[in-house]
């Protein structure tokens, strides 16, 4: 499976952004981020594509950082899509903006499906935390962005539960947060990258 190509089915339609967008809560989160290199583009890893990813809930479906824009150091609205709906069991998505949703959208679906008070979800790559034995994880023979992978989200975390960190063993460094808010789930990835295996 080649990495950062969108899996599932998506309908997508190019619409302006909108000033209502939480940009600026995630652009606040997604720079700690980079500054750890868990999230960006460089020529060295993953074929030199972009890599990490950023959602928060909006009142129908939710913000999610534009496919392939790890590179940018600072997003500005035109790089977000809004996911207005997901079908996990179909693999589709329906989304509109400037830019199409990340390759992981279906993933961060998932763990929005899990409880609806849910509202953030961050998809890192960093190889120390992708690799700890201390935190639960899928089978490396689920790739990302799959229905096995949206239906294995829910079979590792039950439904009263409003946050959790996961490694997605079929997709290389991957791991993801979810929890209430943005900072919450940020401060799971950071809790365990400050802590020694």
């Amino acid at each position: 499976m080649q990495e950062g190509v969108i899996q599932y089915q998506l309908h997508y339609q190019h619409t302006e952004p909108s000033a209502n967008w939480p940009c600026a809560a995630i652009n606040q989160v997604r720079d700690v981020l980079f500054q750890l290199a868990m999230l960006g583009q460089d020529p060295q890893r993953y074929d030199g594509l972009g890599f990490g990813n950023i959602s928060v809930k909006m009142p129908s479906g939710f913000l999610i950082t534009g496919s392939q824009t790890g590179h940018i150091a600072h997003l500005m609205p035109e790089h977000f899509a809004h996911v207005m709906q997901a079908d996990i069991e179909q693999n589709s998505l329906n989304a509109a903006g400037p830019c199409k949703p990340s390759s992981e959208a279906l993933s961060h679906a998932a763990c929005y499906s899990l409880n609806p008070a849910i509202t953030a979800v961050i998809h890192v790559h960093d190889k120390n935390l992708w690799s700890r034995a201390d935190i639960s994880r899928t089978p490396a023979d689920i790739g990302y962005g799959t229905v096995a992978m949206a239906r294995c989200v829910a079979e590792l975390f039950n439904q009263s539960c409003n946050h959790g960190i996961f490694a997605m063993q079929g997709h290389e460094d991957g791991v993801i947060a979810f929890a209430t808010d943005l900072q919450t789930a940020l401060q799971l990835i950071l809790d365990l990258h400050q802590q020694k295996p």
